[in-house]
């Protein structure tokens, strides 16, 4: 599991693998809605480990995109503030990582 938070991603990766993942989820959670319908007793707790999961990666991704831009992880906290996760998804897509290696990686 450390793994899941170390290391670097680019530009390119982080919005193939966000696009990805998202449309992933969205197709397994329709699949459970279903195959099990909405009143299953079934299909909550399918829906929240699937959830939790895709939160899980989501947040391995955001984290190893800071960690490109040379950023701390810890600044994936900003995507709670309103003002300030607009400004991130934006360096998200449009900052150039760092050449070379820093300190999280090459």
């Amino acid at each position: 599991m450390e793994k899941l938070f170390t290391g670097r991603i680019g530009r390119k990766e982080w919005c193939l693998y966000t696009l990805f993942s998202a449309i992933i989820f969205v197709i397994v959670v329709y699949l459970a809605f279903a195959l099990f319908g909405g009143k299953s007793f079934f299909t909550g707790p399918l829906v929240l480990i699937l959830f939790i999961l895709f939160f899980i990666l989501t947040l391995s991704f955001h984290i190893r995109r800071l960690h490109d831009l040379g950023w701390n992880g810890s600044r994936v906290l900003l995507l709670l503030v309103p003002p300030f996760n607009l400004f991130l998804f934006l360096a998200f897509i449009f900052m150039k990582g760092q050449d070379g290696v820093n300190e999280y990686g090459a």
